[in-house]
């Protein structure tokens, strides 16, 4: 049986907004969650690292280059996330997932 392409039309995700409730929410979640992930990967991860150090250059220089891998790697999964907001039009996620890329980048050029 083919599928005709109301049908089609219909089936596909980008069709239909979702409930502007459900995507304030995730909207307001992936912000919250990803800038807790940037602030406590800056601080306590690198603090720790840097302490551990015992002052050794080589062995700072080790931990701020992984922690600018680190929030390169969550700058590419926000931009991502982004990108499959706007996919399937959830207009307030790809907004907070853009301010939480330009956060990722601020934090990749003061590093």
């Amino acid at each position: 049986m083919a599928i005709t392409s109301a049908r089609w039309a219909r089936w596909r995700p980008w069709a239909h907004p979702p409930h502007w409730g459900a995507d304030l929410g995730l909207a307001i979640l992936l912000l919250l969650m990803g800038t807790a992930w940037l602030v406590v990967d800056a601080w306590l991860v690198l603090g720790l690292e840097e302490w551990g150090a015992q002052g050794r250059h080589a062995g700072i220089v080790k931990a701020r280059l992984a922690h600018t891998d680190r929030v390169r790697a969550t700058l590419i999964l926000v931009l991502v996330t982004a990108v499959l907001a706007g996919l399937f039009r959830a207009y307030w996620t790809v907004l907070s997932q853009v301010l939480l890329a330009l956060l990722a980048w601020e934090l990749l050029v003061s590093s």
